[in-house]
């Protein structure tokens, strides 16, 4: 049923009835319903919101549908909108500034609506990295029926969706006229191959965001760490620029690592992470500066600080010794600085070189000449957004997964829009508008409020106090996990397999490696007959070996058959 009023300006206003159920009249209007899509509610926490919370019964989902029918148009072209105020604003600027139409910076992305390589669902976005506003944004769906959108079907497989969604966003902005002369962006083959492939060097560049090489490096280490003698494939890749290779070995082969053997440790992984994170702030703007410090960490790394041509420049040639000078700051005579977590295992340190000088060659395209080290944390901070209006772990149809998504791209742009257009703009506002819908008292008070907040969290959040409060909480944090480790070792804990009690606990060994731990291995072990009663004291632990199964012909503990050839009692078939 609609209820519909003629008698005064706002005829237009229409108000459709969730339910009309026998012996009740309940009534809840369109406004109601799209706020709570605006929430981020699906049809069936809706219909949970109505029906448990105000005792309402939901018929049917079309309502529901019809309700999403018409919000998708005005909240499209409120989005395309905000895309083209972010064009206009770039083709106001004077052409010869980076950030221009003709010299534009761009981050780009994609994001699937599930996790993993099934999801149905599929969005690339370019966003202009010095204002952080949208330009551009694709949808690509594999399955939907709907009157509202004329598009077809996506036709390709999850994974190559980014590739080909980068290819038709980016040959739109060309035929728009723009010039990208930078782009940001990480590691994705198939994205960067369609932009190189519209937009080819040397008029423009393509980027890779710091934080994602760092990622690839670490992860890069960590599969080293497994290593302890070079296979095949890896020697036919690298021993021509490393002839050394071929008889290298970890000093650890044959027996486990332990605290100190100087090969790929979980510390020294953590530590190299932070030292090449450092290398990417120390470099500023000279991708030169950034290959030369990486080069001097292959020397740093195993303790040496000065050799035939250099020496470390990062830091100085002692330390404190007294442990009570500042940083940056020593007055104590102090002592030869030594690196903490030596890489003294020659392949391991060789491995680390090698993936080192990969990344030093990749020096200018990591640190631009005139913005530094970039990132991709726009897209991706705009991906955290969408979360709000759709979650990750619920296939949605087209129509649904589109306009959701469409919500979390215009709210994503509110630190954008709200600097072009002050502290009381507000897309909601926009959108009742768009709808002729009416503004509810104490909507207009909220929404201005939160923008305050917003510009005050912005402010706070790149303000020296606040870095140094996000440095001091990750500091107490790896305090806190070191701790946890101490005393997760001192209890013994297992998740139930009788090796980790024989081997000692290896989730926290110095590697990755599967066969390997920290070093202390467990001693003491009971063996306790099951269903026995264990009687422990607080803060003790006992640690529980399932006895073996044994032969019941001839009580033999390393067998469990007669039909074994260990049993005594064995007797091969006749043939």
């Amino acid at each position: 049923m609609i209820w519909t009023c003629n008698g005064c300006q706002l005829h237009n206003i229409h108000f459709d009835t969730t339910l009309i159920g026998a012996g009740r009249r309940s009534l809840i209007g369109l406004a109601a319903s799209v706020a709570s899509v605006i929430s981020g509610l699906t049809f069936r926490q809706y219909e949970r919101f109505l029906g448990e919370g105000l005792g309402m019964d939901i018929y049917s989902e079309r309502h529901f549908y019809r309700v999403l029918e018409l919000m998708f148009e005005p909240v499209h072209n409120l989005l395309i909108k905000i895309c083209e105020g972010v064009k206009v604003d770039m083709k106001q600027m004077p052409q010869d500034q980076l950030g221009s139409w003709a010299k534009a910076v761009t981050t780009s992305d994609g994001v699937w609506l599930t996790r993993g390589f099934f999801s149905k669902n599929f969005t690339f976005s370019v966003w202009n990295y010095i204002t952080r506003g949208l330009l551009y944004f694709l949808h690509l769906s594999m399955r939907g029926k709907d009157s509202v959108i004329d598009e077809p079907l996506y036709l390709g497989t999850s994974k190559s969706a980014e590739g080909y969604a980068a290819e038709i966003t980016f040959q739109q902005a060309k035929q728009e006229g723009i010039h990208i002369k930078i782009n940001w962006a990480d590691a994705d083959s198939s994205a960067g191959s369609a932009f190189t492939n519209i937009f080819p060097a040397p008029k423009s560049q393509l980027m890779k965001c710091g934080g994602h090489v760092n990622r690839a490096h670490t992860n890069t280490l960590k599969e080293y760490a497994k290593i302890k003698k070079p296979s095949e494939q890896f020697l036919a890749l690298h021993l021509k620029t490393n002839p050394e290779l071929e008889n290298l070995k970890c000093v650890c082969e044959g027996k486990r690592h332990k605290q100190g053997c100087g090969c790929l440790s979980k510390d020294f992984i953590m530590q190299a992470r932070v030292n090449f994170f450092c290398a990417l702030i120390e470099a500023g703007s000279s991708p030169q500066r950034f290959a030369q410090i990486l080069n001097e960490l292959t020397h740093h790394s195993k303790n040496e600080h000065t050799w035939d041509n250099g020496e470390c420049s990062f830091h100085d040639s002692k330390q404190c010794s007294c442990g009570k000078c500042k940083k940056g700051e020593r007055k104590c005579e102090g002592a030869q600085y030594k690196t903490k977590n030596s890489l003294t295992c020659p392949l391991h340190h060789t491995m680390y070189c090698i993936d080192l000088n990969k990344r030093a060659s990749m020096a200018h395209e990591i640190i631009h000449e005139g913005l530094g080290k970039g990132h991709a944390n726009i897209p991706e901070a705009a991906h955290n957004v969408l979360t709000r209006f759709r979650t990750k772990d619920k296939a949605f149809t087209r129509m649904h997964y589109q306009l959701s998504t469409n919500l979390g791209l215009i709210h994503a742009n509110m630190s954008y829009l709200i600097t072009k257009h002050g502290v009381n703009y507000h897309w909601i506002k926009e959108l009742f508008a768009s709808m002729q819908l009416p503004l509810f008292e104490g909507m207009e008070e909220i929404l201005l409020k939160q923008n305050e907040q917003r510009v005050k969290d912005s402010e706070y959040r790149s303000s020296d106090q606040a870095k140094t409060k996000r440095t001091l909480l990750k500091q107490a944090r790896s305090l806190e996990q070191a701790e946890r480790r101490k005393w997760k070792q001192s209890r013994k804990h297992t998740y139930g397999n009788v090796d980790d009690v024989v081997a000692g606990d290896s989730s926290d060994s110095e590697d990755n490696d599967d066969d390997t731990n920290d070093g202390i291995e467990a001693s003491g072990n009971v063996a306790i007959p099951q269903g026995a009663p264990q009687e422990t004291t607080r803060g003790e632990a006992i640690q529980v070996l399932t006895p073996k199964k044994v032969c019941p012909s001839c009580k033999g503990t390393d067998h469990q058959r007669r039909t074994s050839k260990k049993c005594a009692l064995y007797k091969p078939k006749e043939k």
